[in-house]
């Protein structure tokens, strides 16, 4: 199946101009085009004959129907309904007083319009009635035509990067003058099952584009361990006796942290550019390398924030100057055929103080920061220096900032990306619709990387359906405390094994198929996440209904991405403790209040067993390692397991129970 091409426009001096062609070449005042169809991928290429708009040259109309589905927007309106928490509860976080009004707990979502524009970096679920609802800048859709499922993927490629919306038409952006480009811009996939339909989408734009699937790259090693954020704990204010001290009282609380990253705050700058490759020594008088040694000493390993262009404001002129420079919308850069030396320079003074992994910021800033090189071209170029000089001095990366196709299109090497907007501390509004967030962009995501729900705070209101999130996301899970004696360490290690393993979810979790077209935070359903640990099904169910409503329902496996096809299950809730067995096509209820979140693990019985795992634990399969009919506990606590009948054993760890 292809997509049919209804129309095309060309966006010339005058405005939008209507194009004549057959097949899939096409002419128009100022340029030609021609529009190829693999069955799997839309291949646009344009010369130009006069002047085009040098930000979205062309429109293609597409034959498109939709009976349902989820736009994932970089549309910039939803922005605003969130944003509006974060100057009053951010500073609350830190212990300070805000000096603003405090926001409303009863936001409006989705946005009643959207903005088009630049986009924003971050992907925003939408749920459509039709295809004329698609909005603007839409980056990944999984639809519903009636009798199959449709999924598309927005890339970039070449000179060329295409978006869909409004309606049912495919954008395409250059930003800057060019008098010829080309490049893939869509991917897509037909299929009966809608997250194989994802699959098979994202496995196309990887043929298309540089993206690799996540089965391609490795995972980062430090998002198998619990880490620590500097950042709601002391936003653009952290030291590196802040670092010292909060770290040091965490562990001595119990808390079995892994690493420790240092965001935003420790720079030496020049007004809002980066000044020079040193941190502040006001406030780290230690150096980084002083720092990391002293943390690496705890047993933590130290990452460090960064954005993609050096700052917010980009580089120094003085730095900048070190290198071919390109003309950029702020600050001074480098040309993207020399970003290789850049990073070689910039990323190798990192290792060389003992970090081990980097979250790369405001990779945004790829969609439209070079004036005068195509953004497509521009963010190959400079995505691949980083991620390769990245891979070469044995740096990890965390994207971040990242949800747009400039960014995601190139992540070769990349497997771990921030899945939403930034938490926002102790704000239920701002909880329900995080947590929401991440869910929805983390299933469309999941082909190419493992999703990064955000930080938390262990003593926030919502700590536990954070908690929850995190666990069945299949990402890093990591905190960000201010206050060591406020840490809610019970709950912090049901989510950590002894030898500080973190006892989560495996794989990337994904909306479960009855909410997948619903809107949580609206109606009245709960949002579910499921995945797997140790092969066994996991799912954290949360209630971030907009007014707060009780929830009760019944979770069919059915209902699960993957379906276990036993015709016995065993089933654990790890917040409630309540534990039973169901049939195959049986159900087991659920009621939660606002907030309120459960972690179900549903356990397929073989040959008459079915191990749950240890009941200590949020994501219990994770703590058992099972071989026959041998189970192995990795944690203290109570193996609870189904042979018949249900059956809890008190275990050390390291026994081996029959079961």
């Amino acid at each position: 199946m292809t997509l049919e091409l209804r129309g095309l426009a060309v966006r010339g001096p005058s405005g939008e101009e209507a194009c004549e062609g057959a097949g899939n070449r096409f002419r128009c005042p100022s340029a030609e085009v021609e529009v190829t169809d693999d069955g799997g991928s839309l291949f646009v290429s344009f010369t130009s004959l006069g002047q085009v708009d040098r930000s979205w040259p062309l429109s293609l109309s597409l034959s498109l129907r939709v009976s349902g589905g989820l736009a994932l927007t970089n549309d910039p309106a939803p922005d605003s309904a969130y944003a509006v928490g974060f100057r009053y509860y951010n500073l609350l976080g830190t212990g300070a007083t805000p000096s603003v009004e405090r926001p409303p707990d009863d936001v409006e979502y989705p946005p009643r319009e959207f903005r088009g524009g630049r986009p924003t970096s971050w992907l925003y679920p939408i749920w459509l009635r039709d295809e004329g609802s698609i909005p603007p800048l839409t980056a990944g859709l999984i639809a519903f035509t009636g009798d199959e499922w449709l999924a598309a993927v927005a890339i970039s490629s070449g000179r060329l990067t295409g978006y869909l919306g409004p309606g049912p038409r495919l954008s395409v952006y250059l930003g800057s003058p060019a008098a010829s480009a080309s490049g893939h811009v869509l991917a897509y996939a037909l299929s009966g099952d809608p997250y194989d339909a994802i699959a098979q989408a994202w496995a196309r734009a990887s043929g298309r584009a540089k993206v690799r699937l996540r089965s391609q790259k490795p995972r980062p090693s430090f998002s198998r361990r619990l880490g620590w954020c500097s950042w709601n704990a002391f936003l653009g204010n952290v030291t590196e006796a802040d670092v010292k001290a909060t770290v040091s009282s965490l562990i001595a609380r119990g808390v079995r942290l892994g690493w420790a990253l240092v965001d935003d705050g420790w720079e030496s700058l020049e007004g809002k550019s980066l000044r020079e490759f040193s941190a502040d020594g006001s406030k780290f008088p230690g150096g980084l390398r002083g720092l990391s040694e002293e943390l690496r000493s705890m047993g933590l390993r130290m990452g460090l924030w960064t954005t993609i262009n050096g700052y917010w404001g980009s580089l120094s002129e003085g730095l900048a100057g070190r290198y071919p420079k390109a003309k950029v919308r702020d600050g001074h850069f480098v040309r993207p055929d020399s970003a290789d030396r850049f990073y070689e320079d910039y990323l190798g003074w990192m290792a060389s103080q003992g970090v081990s992994f980097v979250k790369v910021d405001n990779q945004v800033w790829l969609h439209d920061g070079y004036v005068d090189v195509p953004s497509a071209e521009a963010a190959g170029g400079v995505e691949e220096a980083l991620q390769s000089v990245a891979s070469r001095k044995g740096l990890e990366l965390l994207m971040c900032m990242a949800l747009v196709p400039e960014a995601y299109s190139n992540f070769s090497a990349a497997a771990t990306a921030r899945a939403s907007v930034d938490y926002i501390p102790f704000w239920r509004a701002g909880a329900k619709l995080h947590i929401m967030f991440s869910a929805y962009a983390g299933t469309f995501l999941s082909p190419i990387l493992y999703p990064d729900y955000d930080m938390f705070m262990s003593y926030d209101q919502g700590a536990l359906a954070y908690a929850v999130a995190a666990a069945v996301s299949g990402g890093p899970v990591y905190i960000t405390d201010r206050f060591p004696d406020r840490t809610n360490v019970d709950l912090l290690r049901r989510l950590t094994l002894p030898d500080g393993t973190l006892a989560v979810a495996d794989e990337p979790g994904l909306v479960t198929r009855d909410v997948l077209l619903r809107d949580p935070y609206n109606e009245d359903v709960l949002l579910k996440v499921a995945s797997a640990a140790s092969g066994v099904p996991v799912v954290g169910a949360i209630n971030v209904t907009r007014r707060g409503s009780r929830v009760r329902e019944a979770l069919r496996p059915s209902y699960l991405p993957r379906p276990p096809t036993a015709e016995r299950l065993a089933y654990y809730k790890s917040v409630s403790g309540e534990a039973g067995v169901i049939g195959g096509s049986g159900s087991v209820n659920l009621e939660l209040g606002e907030l309120e979140a459960e972690l179900l693990t549903l356990s397929p019985a073989v040959d008459g067993v079915a191990v749950i795992g240890i009941a200590e634990l949020l994501v219990p399969p994770a703590g058992v390692t099972v071989e026959g009919n041998r189970v192995r506990a990795r944690a203290p606590g109570t193996l609870v397991y189904y042979d018949g009948a249900l059956r809890e054993v008190k275990v050390s760890e390291g026994d081996v129970v029959e079961v």
